[in-house]
């Protein structure tokens, strides 16, 4: 679920800025039209060194919109690059399967797959969606009467391992010019 999801992208990324490595963090879509903004503006070679130089890339919600064949392309490109020479970490509520979908091409599809389950651990998280259940415990049903049982989301607890990571922790600035966001 996403909880579990985001808990575990901040907690990567605060383990290696205490360690002073520097973590990129980004949007498979914002990425994108970085590396299509800097291909069209001739500093893409730069922005890729950049995006190699990265200890660990986080490439958020994979899949979420659908990528054109050129942006497809140039993060392939990256994808290569950055292959066994530093950890990249993909989100993506989409299983493998319907990645042809996103990337439009099978091919590309399946060359990305095979660096990126190369030397990985790949985790199935399955669950209630947090924000979801989080509308439902606001609002109740039309017609519904509030039940103990049936009026707040099933799932952790506040302050529990698996509670939700606020959104705006994200926009909190990083320890030390640590971490950074590319978009």
């Amino acid at each position: 679920g996403v909880r579990a999801k985001d808990h575990v992208d901040v907690g990567l990324r605060m383990a290696d800025c205490q360690k002073g490595h520097c973590v990129g963090f980004t949007t498979d879509a914002a990425l994108v039209n970085e590396l299509k903004e800097a291909r069209d503006e001739l500093r893409i070679m730069r922005l890729q060194k950049q995006m190699v130089s990265h200890k660990r890339l986080i490439i958020d919600e994979l899949g979420f919109v659908p990528i054109s064949k050129t942006g497809a392309e140039l993060l392939f490109e990256l994808i290569s690059q950055r292959y066994e020479r530093g950890a990249t970490l993909i989100t993506s509520n989409l299983p493998f399967d319907e990645w042809t979908e996103t990337f439009g091409s099978e091919r590309l599809t399946g060359a990305l797959l095979d660096r990126l389950t190369h030397h990985v651990s790949i985790l199935e998280m399955n669950g209630d969606r947090y924000r979801l259940g989080q509308s439902r415990a606001r609002k109740p049903q039309v017609g519904a009467q509030a039940h103990p049982k049936t009026s707040a989301p099933p799932g952790p607890t506040p302050g529990s391992p698996l509670a939700p990571v606020p959104l705006h922790s994200r926009n909190r600035p990083p320890p030390a010019g640590c971490l950074r966001s590319t978009s």
